[in-house]
């Protein structure tokens, strides 16, 4: 049985400069469940583009993560492929909605995502700043705009340098790896303010044009722009989207060449996120601490559990520890507005 530590025990024996964090959907969840919840995502999607089977696919295997009914979508079109099956619109309704719940998911992410920072209250930046304090560099696979805001904000003491990699360029804020050096946030999966406009990767602003930046994502989406985002799924098609782009691919490799303490919060360390666990595995890391949330012993966890003693190998030893995800106090015990 996994003993679950106190995070404020953990991290006061640790030097700060040798930690380093990671974080997925339960740090967002635990401030908006009622935004970024899978469930809540898919009762408020617009299935409008695809094919009339499509929301069904979810009901039939009993799930509502977007990721796994691409995955099985994806599968299901490579059986009937060896099935040699005639039936066209079948294969085409199978790839293209694969295709359109990558940007459904995404739509609906930034239709019900806080307007803008103001969402948050004071203490919960205040706390979640105490947080973030404790490491030095930040890895994150959500799309969502929560730990950007938090690094963003300066109207406390907590200070935390912070470096996306993106530069003042002809007007625009790009990211260039020449200019990187310093770069120590990451967004593994992309995120909303992220475009890639093929000959050049752009950050959106509030800064230079006035305007919030989920308004900035809602336009670009209603002209079929997307934001870089990695929502395929399985994590061998993940792996293929990010090698194909310079973002994306240079942001893993900063999470391979890792050295001293990583902290995983709210993340489940699913399958379909096994390339960013041979990441882990081959790093430099020593140390591992992973949140667990709630009852360790419930299947969920204790899945997550035996997934992160895998992280530990022979070649790159690691010591994998547990710690209560409820006792970092991340966003406080208030509620955001």
């Amino acid at each position: 049985m996994a003993i679950l530590e106190d995070f404020k025990d953990v991290v006061q024996r640790l030097d700060p400069k040798s930690c380093h964090l990671i974080v997925g959907n339960g740090f967002s969840r635990a401030c908006f469940d009622q935004v970024f919840n899978y469930t809540q995502l898919l009762n408020s999607a617009d299935f409008s583009k695809l094919s009339p089977y499509a929301k069904n696919v979810f009901r039939e295997i009993v799930t509502s993560d977007f990721e796994k009914v691409i995955h099985t979508l994806n599968q299901s079109a490579q059986v009937a492929e060896i099935y040699k099956t005639n039936d066209a619109d079948f294969l085409d309704n199978l790839r293209t909605d694969s295709d359109g719940l990558r940007d459904t998911l995404v739509e609906a992410i930034s239709e019900h995502h806080p307007e803008n920072p103001s969402a948050l209250i004071q203490n919960q930046y205040i706390t979640c700043r105490r947080f973030l304090s404790h490491f030095s560099s930040f890895f994150s696979l959500n799309y969502d705009l929560l730990l950007y805001w938090v690094l963003l904000e300066t109207k406390n003491d907590i200070k935390i340098p912070f470096d996306d990699g993106f530069r003042e360029r002809n007007d625009e804020l790009v990211w260039d790896e020449d200019y990187a050096g310093d770069q120590n946030l990451f967004f593994l999966h992309g995120a909303l303010h992220i475009m890639d406009l093929g000959t050049r990767i752009v950050k959106n602003s509030w800064a230079k044009t006035g305007i919030t930046l989920v308004d900035q994502v809602r336009d670009a989406i209603s002209r079929d722009e997307f934001p870089l985002f990695v929502a395929e799924g399985s994590s061998e098609d993940k792996l293929s989207k990010i090698k194909n782009n310079e973002y994306l691919s240079f942001c893993l490799k900063a999470l391979g060449k890792l050295e001293g303490c990583l902290f995983i919060h709210g993340i489940a360390l699913s399958e379909n996120d096994e390339h960013l666990s041979r990441r882990i595995q081959k790093s430099n890391v020593t140390k591992i601490f992973v949140s667990i949330h709630g009852d360790p012993d419930t299947e969920v966890n204790q899945n997550t559990i035996a997934r992160a003693q895998l992280l530990n190998t022979y070649a790159r030893p690691k010591e994998i520890r547990f710690y209560a995800a409820e006792s970092t106090n991340v966003w406080g015990r208030h509620k955001a507005r």
